[in-house]
């Protein structure tokens, strides 16, 4: 896993991480600037990891979040919370949707959906409340119990979270075919097919 950033002098380029096979990463910078990852790495046909990487301004630090089976996460979300404390957000079609976060010292991990996940994004709503878009579903975090609401059932797709100026969330997403942008707006979910998307083996 390679990390590449540009300075005056042009671009540089270090690697926290140098096993193969690397995946599903995600970056955010802290209040310095310096850059925190997420990623997953496929180990061998029985065993997955899912990573955090970060720089403290001397050096790299490499931890192991959690250990999954085959067929590592093909998405890792990362983000800092207003205390710049990591959270990450991960899963399989054929593992629950788990959320990660860094407590004194110690990563706890929690289990958001048992019914599988696939390229979930995490992100933090105005009010400090943890979201995932993730499958057609949005879970929020409020207090210590997850919430989560079915915007259409489906089974793929990448998906891409970003709130309002009234907080209301809007995703795009790809689903049954589709490029699609979902938002709330007065508790009430809406849905729009932007464009179609070829399938794959259909492109000559």
């Amino acid at each position: 896993m390679g990390y590449a950033w540009k300075d005056s002098l042009g671009w540089h380029t270090t690697h926290p991480y140098p096993g193969p096979w690397i995946d599903g990463t995600s970056l955010k910078l802290d209040k310095h600037d310096y850059p925190h990852i997420g990623y997953a790495v496929y180990i061998d046909d029985y065993t997955s990891l899912v990573m955090y990487s970060y720089w403290d301004g001397n050096n790299w630090h490499t931890e192991v979040i959690d250990t999954m089976g085959r067929c590592y996460p093909r998405t890792v979300t990362l983000i800092l919370d207003s205390n710049e404390r990591p959270h990450l957000a991960y899963g399989r079609s054929d593992e629950p949707l788990r959320h990660a976060e860094y407590i004194n010292g110690t990563w706890h991990i929690e289990v958001v959906d048992s019914s599988g996940c696939i390229c979930p994004f995490l992100a933090i709503d105005k009010s400090g409340h943890l979201c995932i878009a993730y499958m057609g579903k949005y879970a929020v975090k409020e207090d210590t119990n997850w919430h989560i609401e079915t915007i259409e059932p489906y089974r793929g797709g990448r998906n891409s979270l970003y709130f309002d100026r009234e907080n209301n969330p809007h995703i795009s997403y790809e689903g049954q075919g589709w490029l699609k942008y979902a938002w709330k707006c007065n508790g009430v979910w809406h849905i729009e097919k932007i464009d179609s998307i070829i399938p794959r083996g259909v492109l000559k």
